[in-house]
């Protein structure tokens, strides 16, 4: 079993991970292009722009009244 496969397998049955996360091989990278991380982010100004990397876990489609 693969790394990127046990922490698949420990999102789905734990709902977090334990061995490591998906993007730490991109930590470096990562740190070129956002501007903030977790144990950050509650020190930003009000609309201070942040740039933020992320895992997306779930998508939800709404439609607004402007079907935007």
């Amino acid at each position: 079993m693969g790394t990127q496969e046990l922490l698949a397998n420990e999102k789905e049955t734990l709902g977090f991970y334990i061995t490591g996360h998906p993007l730490s091989g991109y930590t470096a990278r990562l740190k070129m292009v956002a501007n903030t991380d977790t144990a950050a982010i509650l020190e930003k100004k009000d609309k201070e722009e942040i740039i933020f990397a992320g895992v997306v876990s779930g998508i939800r489609e709404v439609t607004t009244k402007r079907k935007i």
